[in-house]
């Protein structure tokens, strides 16, 4: 193992990055050094923005894999070799669609559609913090739980404790007046 290896594996340690995270950012660092390969010291920020560059458009990794060796690879500019100036960050690609929101209607049947006060509370509480917390947010949970009409047997919402679903059972709809 190379001393430059160990001194991050050291600082990541004094850090208390979890095991996973240790060897994402080693693997990281690894990998770039294998791209040019020469000693990670050794690579400037435009060569490492040009690796960057060809995770994205070559290995076409998602935003969140080239954040991660992103973040790895900062960690050993920053914290091993000392370089604070090191600043390279990878933007997020936006998709630029919105959902569809719900209707005042279709959501009104959703909340009349479910048979335990229980359940009828947890989704005015969870729109209604959503609505507080901004229109995007209240539509996102609308189609977190998926319904665009009251004929199903329930609403799926998810991911709950333990990254398992929850289900609210509701009837069905009764016609509004």
């Amino acid at each position: 193992m190379s001393p430059l290896r160990q001194k991050m594996i050291r600082e990541l340690e004094l850090h208390r990055k979890s095991p996973k995270t240790v060897e994402a950012y080693v693997t990281a660092v690894a990998q770039l050094a294998q791209h040019y390969r020469r000693p990670p010291d050794r690579i400037s920020l435009e060569e490492v923005r040009d690796f960057l560059h060809h995770l994205i458009t070559q290995r076409k990794l998602a935003y969140s894999w080239c954040n991660q060796k992103l973040a790895g690879i900062r960690f050993f500019y920053r914290q091993v070799l000392g370089q604070g100036d090191f600043q390279l960050r990878v933007p997020a690609k936006r998709s630029g669609r919105l959902p569809e929101p719900l209707s005042r209607g279709e959501i009104a049947r959703l909340l009349e559609a479910t048979r335990s006060p229980k359940h009828r509370i947890l989704l005015m509480t969870a729109y209604a913090a959503g609505r507080a917390k901004g229109a995007r947010t209240a539509t996102h949970f609308c189609h977190r739980v998926c319904l665009r009409s009251c004929a199903r047997t329930g609403v799926w919402s998810g991911p709950g404790l333990g990254s398992s679903p929850i289900h609210a059972p509701v009837t069905r709809c009764r016609p509004t007046p």
